[in-house]
């Protein structure tokens, strides 16, 4: 029987570091958002500001493009606005640049608007 050959690499020298968490306690959700600076009334002022462009977006867009809208989001004058799909992402991107100055009549503060492609879970 052959002998067997050695292996280029040598495992033996590494150590597993230990976790810095503790076994057995578990961190809630709202320990970790608080850790981030981000409080539950932070979460539903946001959700409540989506809610409000999507409506908007639905009355001021050709019929059926609102659909095809999954996020909405403002912040430091950028409104970010994502799309189901490459394509409607494109046909958005079109729509929003002719109604600019409606978009800015809702909000002042926005500046910009960029379009983005995020697939729903």
């Amino acid at each position: 029987m052959p002998k067997q050959a050695n292996r280029d690499k040598d495992f033996r020298g590494r150590r597993r570091t230990r976790s810095r968490s503790v076994p057995g306690k578990a961190t809630s959700v709202k320990d970790l958002l608080a850790k981030a600076g981000i409080s539950e009334k932070t979460i539903a002022q946001r959700s409540v500001k989506q809610r409000s462009w999507q409506e908007f977006f639905v009355k001021t867009l050709p019929d059926g493009l609102a659909e095809h809208i999954h996020a909405v989001d403002l912040q430091r004058g950028r409104l970010t606005v994502s799309a189901n799909a490459p394509v409607w992402a494109v046909r958005l991107r079109y729509a929003l640049e002719e109604r600019l100055a409606a978009i800015r009549a809702r909000d002042s503060s926005v500046l910009t608007i960029v379009v983005t492609v995020t697939r729903p879970r």
